[in-house]
């Protein structure tokens, strides 16, 4: 039977590519818990260089269809391990190029639980070279189609690798232009009359950061790693014209509100792996500081501007350990066990001053946790132990959290493991959890953001109001329950084809979230979030977090990968498909008790782009060849509607139609060093990259109409998708 360990393999006889056929023996490295589990795709390096990536970042980016979860739940992001180990933080090697990689293995959500991670994750294990070193430069710029808006970026990394040694140093550049409304044509009418649009759509921005690691080994059977990073943010919004400023022009230049808001962090984290008879063992610790800080005009007094101010601070320390091992040989196999003890210290304060008034946050929470992880194999064709059954084992992970402000909350996750046939298998999960909410979604400070733009159900109208934001501290722990069945299917034996289907309900009781979208029947059932004036009218919107007394979801996904190769020496390409297709059959929440359950497939929603679409659609091709490549992907949602109509039918207005939407964008490439008419000409253009990305290819955006078939204001192409069409350039050097 065909066997994959997750760990680093001997760099002499590096595995061949084909998933279904490889046979992998090696000693587990520290860190990781040995999995018999077949990876869902492993890349080498051709088919890495496919995807014409500057960067490990990059790469993750464009691999986003392969390795998030379908599991359901946000479709949380990979657990990333380096030969076969953790690192303490992944952000440390975004600069990572991809000539280091000699091998990138993608491995379903049963490996992650193996790892102590979360069973909603997939498992990318990046294998690199023995040796390697390069200093890389991209530099990038690219705007709108329609005009109006620039964006440019510039990176350089320095990496090296030596055996088990290796040192990685990046840093990034990027600023971007901001959209106005006026730039998009829009304009919007308030009590003073008709103004031109000055908003802004997108900000203008700029950031920078600096990011690094250093790996080494500290003995015979331990490795140390070291990363580190600190960035820097800014961004100015502008918020339209104060009122009071329309009011005095012409005898006055109107004064246009605008906010602020500036970040810098640092960061540090320290692993060590080692090796203890037949166990192994292994511990990170993590410190992360934040300071940011959010300035916003209120509006004029007299002649002069009053603000807003709100300066925040985050730190957050945690410290890990890990032991795994075999702890009893079964006639089916192995009995592998998984052991983890940690803590951590998160901390926030600051001060918020809205309206002349000051407010304080100083909160600090401790957490305590341990957990065991246990595989039991059950019945093996291998091993002749219940053969007819085929391959059967379980997987069960405990893990008690003790928080100093929210009790024990314990989860639990049971795995049930069945491989009926070679290539072929099934994956049933339970998952019971407790989750506190964030210490920032408790405690974050209060912002209030004037002249936002948002849509009145009640009178079937665009309002520009001011905007509550922040943290709530009556906010209480989620239960969630979960059961999704999985099946993985490899139908061909020498074809790097790839089948899943997933079934997943998923129900959660008191789960803190941001305030639903103020349709009238969400209004009423939250009084005091929305506040009117004589009049009617919006004056202010409460977004801050709330607890939603239930939610149910179902829904079944499905996905292929499918990759083919070709060709040899320098004519090696591939061309690949993979498509991800996920059919919701329920989607339903409950705000509190005693009122009326809210149908996202029929009429709700939780945010202004409309209900949840029933159908959606991922899907991407690429092909390559020689140096050159290009990736088409894409995605598709159907239509949605909001109406309020069972709590009012005669308000047509309160009724909103969103329209399907197809988004495709597009990405080639070209390896400047694998044409010999370049090298002729400028030799110095070795190992240069030119790439072209172009985002919204089609230039395609939603269209939305209320019950009378017309347009609101809040609805305008240009408030649903500002930039539009994107089109960038980037070149990339190496040395």
């Amino acid at each position: 039977a065909a066997q994959t360990t997750l760990m680093q393999l001997p760099e002499t006889t590096p595995a061949k590519s084909t998933a279904p056929d490889i046979v992998v023996t090696a000693e587990r490295l520290p860190g990781s818990v040995i999995t018999d589990e077949l990876p869902l795709q492993v890349l080498n390096p051709a088919d890495i260089a496919a995807y014409g990536a500057s960067s490990l970042g990059d790469l993750l980016d464009q691999l986003r269809p392969k390795t998030k979860s379908n599991s359901g739940r946000g479709d949380e992001p990979p657990v990333i391990l380096i030969n076969g180990r953790r690192i303490s933080d992944p952000a440390g090697l975004a600069g990572l190029p991809p000539e280091a990689m000699l091998r990138v293995e993608i491995y379903p959500e049963k490996v992650a639980l193996e790892q102590g991670f979360s069973a909603g994750q997939r498992v990318v294990n990046i294998v690199l070279q023995k040796t390697y070193s390069a200093t890389t430069f991209d530099v990038g710029a690219g705007g709108a189609s329609a005009g109006n808006y620039a964006d440019r970026d510039a990176d350089v990394s320095l990496f090296q690798i030596e055996g088990d040694a290796r040192i990685n140093l990046s840093a990034r550049y990027g600023r971007k232009g901001s959209i106005t409304e006026r730039a998009r044509g829009i304009t919007n009418e308030t009590d003073a009359g008709l103004v031109e649009g000055g908003r802004t759509l997108v900000p203008d921005s700029e950031n920078a950061s600096i990011t690094g690691s250093i790996a080494r080994p500290a003995g015979r059977n331990t490795n140390f790693t070291l990363s580190f990073g600190t960035s820097r943010s800014t961004s100015r919004d502008i918020l339209g014209f104060a009122p009071a400023s329309i009011a005095l022009t012409p005898a006055v230049d109107p004064v246009p509100l605008s906010a602020q808001s500036k970040s810098k962090s640092g960061n540090v984290g320290v692993s060590l792996n080692g090796k203890l008879g037949e166990w192994l063992w292994s511990t990170d610790a993590k410190w992360n500081r934040t300071v940011s800080s959010y300035v916003t005009d209120r509006g004029v007094s007299g002649f002069a501007l009053s603000t807003d101010r709100t300066d925040y601070v985050s730190q957050f320390t945690s410290f890990e350990a890990n032991l795994g091992g075999t702890v009893l040989s079964l006639p089916a196999g192995k009995a592998r066990a998984l052991f983890q003890i940690g803590g951590d210290l998160d901390e926030i304060s600051g001060a918020s001053t809205l309206n002349n008034a000051q407010s304080l946050t100083d909160l600090a929470r401790r957490r305590l946790a341990a957990a065991a992880t246990i595989e039991i194999p059950i019945a093996s064709r291998e091993k002749n132990v219940l053969s007819p059954i085929g391959d059967l084992s379980f997987t069960g992970r405990v893990a008690m959290r003790r928080f100093s402000d929210a009790g024990d909350l314990p989860n639990w996750t049971l795995v049930l493991n069945w491989s009926p046939i070679k290539r072929f298998s099934l994956f049933s999960t339970w998952i019971g959890q407790l989750e506190a909410p964030s210490l920032s979604r408790l405690g974050g400070p209060t912002r209030i953001t004037p002249f936002r733009v948002v849509y009145d159900f009640t009178r079937g109208e665009t309002a520009f109001v001011s905007v509550i934001s922040g943290g709530n501290p009556n906010l209480r722990p989620e239960r969630r329950r979960d059961f999704k069945l999985q099946l993985n299917w490899k139908p061909l034996d020498k074809a790097d084809l790839n089948l899943m289907i997933l079934y997943a309900n998923l129900r959660a009781t008191n789960s803190p979230t941001s305030a639903p979208l103020f349709t009238r029947a969400v209004e009423a059932a939250l009084p005091g979030r929305v506040v009117r004036g004589p009049d009617g009218r919006i004056l202010s919107i409460d977004q801050r977090d709330l607890n939603i007394a239930a939610e149910q979801g179902e829904q079944i996904n499905w996905s292929f990968n499918y990759l083919k190769r070709f060709g040899k020496g320098m004519a090696t390409g591939n061309w690949s498909l993979n498509a991800n297709y996920r059919m919701r059959l329920r989607d339903e929440r409950l705000i509190r008790a005693g009122l009326p359950v809210l149908d996202y497939h029929d009429g709700a929603a939780f945010n202004y782009l409309g209900g949840v679409p029933a159908h959606e659609v991922e899907a991407s091709a690429s092909w390559y060849r020689g140096g050159k490549g290009f990736t088409l992907n894409g995605t598709w949602r159907a239509k949605t509607s909001i109406f309020d109509e069972e709590f009012d039918p005669s308000a047509r207005a309160s009724r909103l139609r969103f329209s399907p939407l197809l988004s495709l964008n597009l990405r080639a490439f070209f390896d400047l060093g694998q044409s010999e008419k370049f090298m002729k000409v400028a030799p110095f253009l070795r190992s240069a990259r030119v790439t072209l990305n172009v985002r919204n290819l089609l230039g395609n955006a939603m269209e939305v109409r209320d019950g009378d078939r017309f347009v609101p204001r809040s609805y305008q192409r240009g408030y649903l998708d500002p930039s539009g069409r994107t089109v960038e350039v980037s070149i990339r050097k190496q040395f």
